[in-house]
């Protein structure tokens, strides 16, 4: 039966729209598939489309335009491509394209809607598909301007996380921020105790990229100093609690030998891991 006594969010645009801070402006990305017939419902094409709704808030003016792309499957390659770039720091082949695809992936998904953002300063962006995995940030055009430079860059899932959006930055003590661990660095005093159990085995783990560029960045519109490097521990983490806000860029791991064990296993990694 559904519950009873539940307290539902009521989502309308005006609502939505009353929560967008003044000169900010939100992206949205949805990918379709556009399927055309020639003879009753026999299909002729299908043909994958991206929508772009670009909503601009400026002087408490609300502005909305639809912008439809239509080579998306080429879009959805191309941020693959570039995520895999990302990924294989060491893969020659990719690197070489990482610079052109940037490029590219700007002027495909940011330069179609920029001039509707005169005015914004925030950019809010809810992204689908695998563009949900695509640094946007770091995307520039021919004149090397990063999205980032141009804009303080959020993200969303849809346009009406915005009903839950607090544009006020907690205390100093409410946050505690991490990112980029050194995890050749020494261990240094364990504490038993808080460390779950596992099977003894390692696994080797890479630096995560960009990990240290959010961890300040994030600490940084939080007025604190994050975590990074051989001084983002556990014991860091647990000598802070409780908090506010934690944030964690960081890897974790899935211990899949444990099988129904692996809830005490599987962990996030520190430094010293």
């Amino acid at each position: 039966k559904f519950p009873k006594n539940m307290h539902f969010t009521e989502v309308t645009a005006d609502k939505v729209f009353s929560k967008m801070p003044d000169r900010s402006a939100v992206l949205e990305y949805y990918f379709s598939l556009n399927v055309s017939t020639l003879h009753g419902d026999v299909e002729n094409d299908q043909m994958l489309e991206l929508d772009v709704f670009v909503t601009t808030k400026v002087a408490n003016s609300i502005h909305f335009k639809h912008i439809k792309l239509r080579e998306a499957d080429e879009i959805l390659e191309k941020a693959e491509t570039f995520i895999e770039a990302l990924q294989n720091p060491d893969d020659l082949e990719l690197i070489g394209k990482k610079n052109e695809l940037r490029v590219q992936l700007y002027d495909a998904l940011i330069a179609p809607a920029i001039s509707y953002l005169d005015g914004a300063k925030t950019l809010f962006i809810a992204p689908d598909d695998q563009l949900s995995n695509l640094p946007f940030e770091i995307l520039h055009s021919n004149d090397l301007r990063m999205l980032q430079d141009q804009f303080t860059v959020c993200r969303l899932v849809c346009g009406r996380d915005l009903l839950f959006y607090n544009d006020s930055t907690p205390p100093d003590s409410s946050c505690f921020i991490l990112g980029d661990p050194d995890y050749e660095a020494e261990k240094g005093d364990r504490s038993e105790s808080k460390s779950r159990g596992s099977n003894g085995s390692l696994v080797p783990v890479s630096p995560l990229p960009f990990s240290g560029i959010e961890a300040h960045r994030i600490a940084d519109r939080c007025h604190i100093r994050p975590y990074v490097g051989d001084s983002a521990t556990k014991y860091a983490l647990q000598n802070a609690l409780p908090c506010g806000i934690i944030h964690l860029a960081t890897h974790g791991i899935y211990d899949e030998e444990m099988d129904i064990d692996s809830l005490y296993s599987s962990h996030l990694v520190f430094a010293g891991y």
